[in-house]
């Protein structure tokens, strides 16, 4: 197995890909998806001497790459995967994934521009998802008797006052962006968002950017 550091990039693609009900849910079969292992491997490999120089600079100056990388890494990723996936099952994939991403979706450049945001808007929302993550990160981890719902709930939140801001034209954009939600089970000990009400969809509603059912065989597991 990779380490966390090596594989820490393509982590949330490499899990989801990996998830059983994803793989109905997309219809992939046995050569498909040893097509997608090979060509997420290849994307590994590429940008693995990038990633170690990085890891090689001063901590100022990877904090400063680092974000560029992962995003160029990522794109590459996709594409390739654009390659051996039919166009209805990137789709889906792109859906599921947003849908997995929970509150930190809506900080995507092409979210955005999807949404067609105002300066405004952007920033507005901004301030609202990394206050969010703040809170959520300060719950991490705890032990504390609620601390899971707890997350749900800010992360509830933080959706709900996100779609406040959206015209009716928007929040019809977003959910086209998500798609029919997917549910997953998941281990994780806080999911992606918490269940929505009828109507008022968030992204990541039981968190299919995790690693579901039968992950621990996962077939894209790095060696």
């Amino acid at each position: 197995m990779m380490q966390p550091q090596q594989d820490g990039p393509l982590k949330p693609i490499v899990s989801l890909i990996g998830n059983p009900t994803v793989q109905r849910e997309l219809d992939l079969v046995g050569p498909q998806l040893k097509g997608i292992k090979e060509a997420l491997e290849g994307v590994r490999d590429a940008f693995r001497p990038r990633i170690e120089a990085l890891q090689r600079l001063p901590e100022a100056k990877k904090l400063e790459a680092r974000p560029a990388l992962m995003r160029e890494l990522i794109a590459h990723a996709e594409a390739t995967l654009a390659k051996v996936l039919r166009p209805d099952q990137l789709r889906r994939f792109l859906q599921l994934r947003l849908q997995g991403e929970g509150i930190s979706a809506f900080l995507k450049e092409p979210v955005r521009a999807q949404l067609a945001l105002s300066d405004e808007q952007g920033r507005a929302i901004k301030e609202l998802v990394h206050d969010g993550m703040r809170r959520i990160e300060g719950l991490r981890g705890s032990r504390a008797g609620g601390a899971r719902e707890r997350i749900a709930e800010i992360r509830e939140e933080v959706t709900d006052r996100i779609r406040a801001l959206l015209s009716a034209e928007q929040q019809a954009s977003w959910e086209q962006l998500l798609g029919e939600p997917l549910a997953l089970g998941t281990t994780e000990p806080a999911p992606a968002a918490a269940p929505r009400a009828a109507g008022s969809r968030g992204p990541g509603s039981s968190g299919p950017g995790t690693a579901g059912p039968g992950a621990g065989n996962d077939p894209f597991a790095w060696r």
